[in-house]
């Protein structure tokens, strides 16, 4: 009997966390429950990147194309990036019959409409992301929502819903806050991220709150205007990988996740809002971010960003997070629990 082996390929433009958090641990969890074997091919220029990871079983290249076409026939491969899809499709798929899953982790067309708008570009990587949608043999997404836009706008049927997960859920001990309310927000300096929305929202908290402001980003150099445009505010500034990261978060109450309405958010999956609230934050965030903000609702759990905070509000939201802590196991990448995962969405009152 052949060994049972998927070939996930890691793109090359992730950060390291990501590749960690969401390719290995999708590879190491989720896959090998239906693989005998996990094999990660990656391109040799991320040797350096990924020295400090610990992947049991990696092949380099210097071509993904030569590195898919030394494959046995019908071997299964995985992929993330619509470039390399269409690479393993158009020279790859019809002649060697490998077996292709796609997973459709962000709307790249969108996206690239909002910080660009050149519309032949969109439209070429509009055609380039449709051709999984029609061509892969399994398909996978990080939300419902995104699902019901691939069968709305492909008409294609999606295999497996899988949000972007945690390592491991650290459960807090004291849903109680004693002196000032601590805030934070995590991520980077991207228009699409809000960071004056972000901080134009603090400055009215402040005056009604004993409340302090936590930055961690790795964009200190653009982030330097708003501090001094906001330089009356209490705000402190830090940087770090992401075991740092959720350090700071278990000694923080209310973390900030703002989102415009536009469709990349609103089929979304972003891993900080599971970071937040299983590490014991309270997410205050916009109503449009992918299933996050159906499931917030459902569990009580969090604000929106047109909601004004009071510190009696706060800590009811975190004695409600403390309650519902056994729930959260589904969200780590050990416990992942899929149809679970989709009821707590789509809870009804």
């Amino acid at each position: 009997m052949s060994l049972n082996k998927l070939n996930i390929y890691i793109p090359n433009d992730l950060s390291l966390g990501i590749i960690q958090s969401q390719v290995i641990n999708k590879g190491n969890h989720f896959f090998s429950k239906k693989y005998d074997a996990i094999v990660y091919h990656c391109n040799e220029q991320n040797k350096k990147k990924l020295n400090d990871l610990k992947i049991e079983d990696i092949r380099w290249y210097r071509s993904v194309f030569n590195s898919i076409l030394k494959l046995p026939k019908g071997s299964h491969l995985y992929t993330r990036n619509i470039w390399e899809f269409a690479l393993m499709f158009l020279f790859i798929k019809i002649i060697r019959r490998h077996y292709l899953i796609y997973d459709y982790r962000g709307l790249a067309s969108s996206e690239f409409s909002f910080n660009n708008g050149n519309k032949i570009k969109r439209s070429i990587i509009n055609l380039f992301e449709k051709l999984p949608s029609k061509f892969a043999n399994e398909i996978h997404t990080v939300s419902l929502k995104f699902k019901e836009f691939l069968s709305e706008h492909y008409n294609t049927h999606v295999n497996h819903v899988v949000p972007c997960l945690v390592n491991k859920i650290s459960s807090f001990d004291n849903p109680n806050i004693n002196g000032e309310i601590k805030l934070i927000y995590v991520g980077g300096m991207n228009k699409w991220q809000k960071i004056e929305e972000i901080l134009v929202y603090f400055n009215t908290i402040q005056t009604k709150l004993d409340c302090s402001l936590t930055i961690i980003t790795g964009d200190q150099e653009k982030l330097k205007p708003y501090l001094t445009k906001y330089k009356h505010l209490n705000i402190q500034t830090l940087s770090g990988n992401n075991d740092f990261v959720i350090k700071e978060l278990r000694k923080h109450h209310v973390g900030f996740l703002f989102r415009d309405d536009l469709i990349f958010n609103q089929v979304a999956s972003p891993v900080k809002f599971l970071e937040y609230i299983t590490n014991g934050v309270i997410p205050i965030m916009s109503n449009n971010i992918g299933d996050y903000s159906d499931l917030t609702k459902n569990l009580e759990i969090g604000f929106t960003d047109k909601e004004i905070l009071s510190r009696e509000e706060i800590i009811n939201k975190r004695r409600k997070l403390f309650n519902i802590q056994n729930k959260l196991n589904i969200f780590s990448w050990k416990d992942f629990d899929e149809e679970q995962y989709l009821k707590l969405v789509n809870k009804k009152d």
